[in-house]
């Protein structure tokens, strides 16, 4: 055990004390990181909550990502029991309508399936846990769940030249989702507008956390450790001892079946388009984070 890192006992069942909120954009390595964090802290990466409908009775015909499907995984199968009584096609409707408007007209029902997804992926493993959902407002929805829980940001920032490419160029197939080839892709233009307005609002986070962490993909595929290490500090993590780390995330990006690797190269450059440029610039107005605004 590492001597910086708190060495706390488990809290009670019941006792919810801390969700990792991945926040930023997709393709900007929130899986890779959840994966990054299960595999050297004691956590529960859940993948991306903001589709829980997926384990609303009757549960979808999609895989978790421990490669079984979602009706026979023991990891979800006990939330599926305790939304047994929300139908997924309301709760995903609830969810598209929330997203759509203010937090004051916060569905009630939707907060309440959230609280209940989350009671009853804490009391199975009682450790803290990851979501990579990314949108910065259903953090908040997390909060309103759980007034008294600590949520941690991760605000997860990759250069927009990269994003830009793989969003609106990359179509990834989506094996976990049955029947849908492929994940959409953006026009480049609403890609870097959305790079801007996204990162912005997750910024924004700092100021309601219990703690908030910017960190750069490129910096922590680098240094992974020492990338990870302000948050583990900030929420208590607990170094994992012998348990393997069991993916359970639901949906996300397809690398969450493959082998966890960190390649600091494929994260650093995509082969961005030359032509491109322009909509770097457009996303990096007024918010460079440390990106030259010139590509070299």
């Amino acid at each position: 055990m590492v001597a910086t890192f708190t060495d706390t006992a488990a809290p009670e069942i019941g006792d919810m004390t801390a969700v990792i909120y991945i926040a930023g954009l997709p393709r900007s390595g929130s899986t890779l990181v959840g994966r990054l964090l299960a595999d050297r802290y004691d956590v529960q990466f859940c993948g991306e909550l903001l589709h829980l409908a997926a384990v609303c009775p009757p549960v979808a015909d999609e895989f978790c990502g421990c490669g079984r499907k979602l009706a026979t995984c023991e990891f979800w199968r006990p939330v599926s029991v305790a939304l047994q009584d929300r139908n997924a096609a309301s709760v995903r409707s609830a969810m598209k309508d929330a997203m759509e408007r203010n937090l004051a007209s916060m569905d009630s029902s939707l907060v309440d399936a959230l609280r209940t997804t989350l009671e009853a992926i804490w009391a199975a493993n009682c450790a803290p846990i990851v979501d990579s959902s990314k949108v910065p407002r259903f953090a908040s929805y997390i909060q309103r769940a759980f007034p008294s829980c600590e949520i941690h940001v991760l605000h997860l920032v990759r250069d927009p030249s990269a994003v830009i490419a793989s969003v609106s160029t990359r179509p990834l197939k989506r094996p976990e989702v049955i029947g849908q080839q492929s994940l959409k892709t953006f026009p480049p233009g609403s890609v870097a507008d959305r790079w801007r307005r996204h990162n912005a609002q997750a910024a924004q986070l700092r100021y309601s956390a219990s703690s908030y962490h910017l960190v750069r993909l490129e910096d922590l595929v680098s240094a992974p450790t020492e990338a990870m290490k302000p948050i583990a500090l900030a929420a208590g993590l607990r170094l994992r001892q012998s348990t393997d780390a069991v993916d359970h995330s639901l949906r996300g990006n397809p690398s969450r079946f493959e082998t966890l690797h960190v390649d600091p190269e494929r994260c650093r450059r995509v082969g961005a388009p030359p032509r491109l440029w322009f909509h770097r610039l457009r996303a990096m107005l007024g918010s460079a984070y440390g990106y030259p605004r010139i590509e070299r």
